[in-house]
C-alpha cells in the first residue's frame, strides 16, 4: 500500500466527507454510537483509537461506495483508497497497546476493518478482524449486565447494539 497516496489535509477531508456519508447511508443499519460524539472529535485532538477508529470508518464507506463517488476520493482507485485507509488504522493502533485499551472504539475499529476487508472479498481478515472485535467486546465486558451499571441509558442502548451487531455480523458471515 502506497503510504503517501493522500496527504494528511487530503485524509482529513475525506475522512469528514466519509462520516458525512455513514451518516447519511450507513447509520440506519449500523447505528453504533452518537454522532455528536464524532463530530467533537473532528474538531478537537484525536488520541490514537480515535483516529484508528476513523480510519477504520473511511475503510468501510469507501468500500461500500465501491468507487461510485469521485467526489470523495477524485481519481484514485476505491480499492486502493481503502487500503491505504486499513493500513494507516492499524499503523495507528500499533502506536498505543490496543489489547488493553478499555474503549469502544478500539472494537468499533477492528469492526469496521473487518467489514471493510469483507467488501473487498479478504475472507481471512474478515474473519481475524471481526474475531478480534468479539474478543475486544469480551474482554470490555459488553456480554455482563454488571458492564451496563450506572451507564446512561443512552450509553447502555449504543453498547448493547454494538453487542448485538457484532454477533449477527458473525451469523451472517457464517452463513
Amino acid at each position: 500500500v502506497n503510504r503517501d497516496l493522500l496527504s494528511s489535509q487530503e485524509l482529513l477531508s475525506l475522512m469528514k466527507q466519509c462520516l458525512t456519508v455513514y451518516f447519511d447511508d450507513l447509520y440506519p443499519i449500523m447505528p453504533l454510537f452518537k454522532s455528536s460524539m464524532l463530530a467533537q472529535w473532528l474538531d478537537g485532538p484525536l488520541g490514537s483509537n480515535e483516529r484508528s477508529m476513523l480510519l477504520a470508518i473511511s475503510a468501510l464507506v469507501v468500500t461500500f461506495l465501491c468507487g461510485r463517488s469521485e467526489s470523495i476520493i477524485g481519481n484514485r482507485q476505491w480499492d486502493t483508497v481503502a487500503r491505504f485507509c486499513i493500513a494507516k488504522s492499524l499503523s495507528v493502533r500499533s502506536e498505543y497497546d490496543f489489547v488493553l485499551d478499555s474503549s469502544v472504539s478500539t472494537l468499533l475499529a477492528s469492526f469496521f476493518i473487518s467489514i471493510a476487508y469483507f467488501e473487498l472479498h479478504d475472507s481471512h481478515h474478515t474473519w481475524f478482524y471481526l474475531r478480534e472485535a468479539i474478543t475486544l467486546a469480551q474482554a470490555l465486558g459488553l456480554h455482563k449486565s454488571e458492564y451496563y451499571d450506572g451507564m446512561n441509558s443512552a450509553d447502555a442502548l449504543y453498547s448493547r447494539r454494538i453487542y448485538d451487531i457484532l454477533f449477527v455480523t458473525e451469523r451472517s458471515f457464517a452463513i
